[in-house]
């Protein structure tokens, strides 16, 4: 546990916040963005991103970083379309 406090303050990172967010019906965002880097954890679906929408399988995580804008589906590839106000 030691080794990765090492890691995290030579990187200088800081956590913000978290959310646990499950979602029920397929949906996609268009021009997802954030000032802050974004990391996502596909828990139990597929979750696809970018313009080719490209997959991110279950246990892995999407990392977005801050400043550049990016699609997200999760659910179905092109499900209903949402976008992030």
């Amino acid at each position: 546990m030691e080794q990765y406090n090492h890691i995290i303050n030579a990187l200088s990172a800081k956590f913000a916040s978290s959310y646990d967010i499950n979602i029920l019906n397929p949906l996609y965002i268009t021009d997802f963005y954030d000032v802050d880097n974004t990391l996502i954890l596909a828990k139990s679906s597929e979750l696809y991103f970018g313009e080719n929408l490209n997959v991110v399988r279950p246990d892995q995580i999407l990392f977005v970083p801050g400043g550049r804008s990016t699609n997200i589906a999760s659910g179905a590839k092109y499900g209903p379309i949402k976008t992030k106000d």
